[in-house]
């Protein structure tokens, strides 16, 4: 091998290992950031409802085709907050979806797929009952949730 063959390949070497190093770096620096905490440990569904019912609610903006026009002689009514949404969590093996009721209506506030899984095909409200599907390679599930008494209540079913 010529002295310039091993120029290069120590110059290889050298740039690999360097890149490695950064990297590893790297991930050590921000690995907490990934997982959310130090230990890696994902929530349950029961962490999750458990951090929802903790956490205070923030009502959500109505949409202005939800809400009646307003008159003259109320004014006051448009200024009053809207009650507090009733918040749910349900895990199905596609994935985790959260709802929220609100003036008898539903709206998906987050879903979030199953590993080996993607949402699709999401309506999201506030609507009746609002719908997320999630595809993975071998079957699908079907979520749907609607209000009951102001609270959200989830069904969900499977292809496979």
């Amino acid at each position: 091998m010529t002295r310039r063959g091993l120029f290069t390949v120590a110059g290889w070497l050298a740039a690999a290992v360097a890149a490695t190093l950064v990297g590893l770096a790297a991930v050590r620096l921000i690995g907490a950031g990934i997982t959310g905490d130090a230990s890696g440990e994902l929530l349950t569904a029961e962490q999750v409802a458990e951090a929802l019912a903790a956490a205070s609610p923030t009502a959500a903006p109505a949409p202005a085709t939800a809400a009646p026009p307003t008159t003259a002689a109320s004014p006051t009514s448009a200024a009053s907050p809207s009650p507090d949404p009733a918040r749910a969590a349900v895990s199905t093996p596609g994935g985790t979806v959260v709802a929220a009721c609100a003036n008898g209506l539903v709206q998906l506030l987050s879903w979030s797929p199953a590993s080996g899984y993607a949402g699709s095909h999401a309506e999201p409200g506030p609507e009746r009952r609002a719908r997320v599907r999630f595809e993975g390679a071998e079957r699908k599930v079907d979520v749907e949730v609607v209000c009951d008494a102001g609270r959200p209540v989830a069904s969900w079913k499977s292809d496979g």
